[in-house]
Order: structure tokens, then sequence, then C-alpha cells
């Protein structure tokens, strides 16, 4: 955590392993929570990976992740598309 003040990345990116299950588990919401908290004061944005369930899409876009990647979006593809996603009856929420 200590680097983060450091480095001052551009992106921070949250691995598979704290993404599963984060709609259900609040040890990982609280770590994601202040990570986002950080984030913000940074000027860092927060790409979360490795979605394979909506509900943790929908709970992501909930507490206002930057970027998202995964199944849960969409298969990997040989080009690269820029748009946007549906998460429930929003298409308002950008994917890289």
């Amino acid at each position: 955590m200590k680097t983060l003040i450091y480095l001052k990345p551009e992106f921070i990116k949250l691995d598979r392993s704290l993404i599963q299950s984060i709609d259900q588990i609040s040890e990982q919401q609280q770590l994601v929570t202040l990570l986002m908290k950080y984030a913000e004061q940074a000027k860092t944005k927060i790409i979360a990976e490795g979605i394979e369930r909506q509900e943790e899409l929908e709970y992501l876009h909930r507490i206002g992740i930057h970027y998202a990647q995964g199944y849960a979006i969409g298969k990997p593809a040989k080009e690269i598309h820029l748009g946007k996603i549906r998460v429930g009856d929003h298409e308002d929420w950008g994917s890289h």
C-alpha cells in the first residue's frame, strides 16, 4: 500500500481474487471502498478485472468503479472495440 503513495499510478487494477463474489462479501467491499477513496484523492482510475457474474458487475457499477473487464461484459475478441455496456436498464457506463 505504501508503494501506491510513492508511485502515484494513473491506474490501479483490482485482481479477480478481490472481485470474485464482491457483491456478497463485506470484507472485500470494505477494501475496494478504501481503494476507491484513495483513488479519488490521488486522481487514479480503478480497473476491476475478472468480472464473471452480473451481480459483481452491478455492485461495482453502483460503487463507481471506473473501468471493468471480464466475461460478464464480453468474451475477449481479437479486435478492440470501445463502447458502452448494459447494466440492468442502463447503458451509460463506459467499458474499455
